[in-house]
């Protein structure tokens, strides 16, 4: 297995859990050649926080740049030292097989340029919302697509591809990074549940709506910039039927396919009133889109405006 790897942490007010986030990456089983921490646009003292952290670690390198998710990205691949690269959100704790886990996934197939990990909420149950209306995580998820929480991706083999697509290498100006990832690497991407991080859980509506709303708009600058690319068997990798069944209904179709997904899920839930409320967070989801169809937004800028919800004090095996 080739273990010659970075990581890349774009980050933005992250002075809570910064610390403990470079714990957990400095103690990866496989440990990284060098971590980058890439400060964008934050408000509190998160560069000098990882600053004096970096002076007693000196395969912390913290940087700056321009406002934004993707100039952050852009950053870090200017100061990576490997091809590999694994980047993950700067309010996470990382297992420490993690890394490990996605340079195997990218070691089991010369095709692959992406291993994807998945992100296990820890919701405190703390609000009416987080009590009623998100469920519990007993252990990481299966992950369904491609998240900016912990991903690993080959830059050579990305680059060759954005070329051979004839389109730009992540846009500065992109809302939604991970699915612009997804969509490039689809059918040469792996996702796995064995590579996870740890994160808070969003515990008030406002928060989940800003989230869902941001996904809908990049699902909607994504299919309008790369509508070929999106339409494309090749990238798609899917069989005529497969993919018949998974454009049917349009989006609306998607949404209700992930309600009978979601009543599925929600039958292990004990709580009648837990799964009531999933079950009328899926519908809200319908809501939200049909709303957004009628007056075609949504509307999204692309610097992120975080979650209050998922800059608290996390806390784990960080030693």
């Amino acid at each position: 297995m080739d273990s010659d790897y970075c990581i890349g942490v774009p980050a933005r007010n992250e002075s809570v859990n910064i610390l403990s986030l470079l714990k957990t990456l400095l103690g990866q089983s496989v440990p990284p050649q060098k971590i980058i921490v890439c400060v964008n646009a934050t408000t509190d003292d998160t560069f000098e926080i990882a600053s004096e952290f970096a002076k007693e670690n000196p395969a912390i390198e913290v940087v700056r740049s321009e406002p934004g998710k993707a100039n952050a990205w852009h950053e870090i691949i200017k100061h990576v030292s490997s091809d590999k690269v694994l980047f993950c959100d700067g309010d996470i704790l990382m297992d420490e097989n993690a890394a490990e886990k996605l340079l195997q996934c990218l070691d089991s197939d010369e095709d692959l340029m992406l291993a994807g990990g998945t992100a296990w909420s820890i919701n405190e149950r703390k609000t009416f919302f987080a009590k009623y209306f998100v469920g519990v995580e007993s252990e990481p998820p299966e992950p369904k697509w491609v998240i900016g929480r912990i991903y690993m991706l080959g830059l050579e083999k990305l680059k060759t591809r954005v070329n051979e697509l004839g389109i730009e290498l992540m846009p500065r100006n992109t809302i939604n990074d991970d699915g612009y990832l997804e969509l490039v690497s689809s059918g040469h991407n792996v996702l796995t549940k064995e590579a996870f991080v740890t994160s808070a859980g969003v515990d008030s509506f406002s928060d989940w709506r800003h989230r869902y709303v941001r996904i809908l708009a990049g699902q909607k600058e994504l299919e309008s910039r790369y509508s070929k690319l999106a339409r494309s068997d090749d990238a798609q990798d899917q069989t005529a039927k497969e993919k018949e069944k998974s454009t049917k209904g349009g989006r609306i179709g998607r949404v209700f396919r992930d309600i009978r997904s979601t009543y599925g899920d929600s039958k292990h839930i004990d709580s009648p009133c837990v799964r009531m409320g999933i079950m009328c967070m899926a519908f809200v989801k319908i809501a939200i889109n049909i709303y957004y169809k009628i007056i075609g937004g949504p509307y999204c800028e692309t610097t992120w405006t975080e979650a209050k919800s998922t800059k608290k004090e996390l806390t784990g095996n960080t030693e």
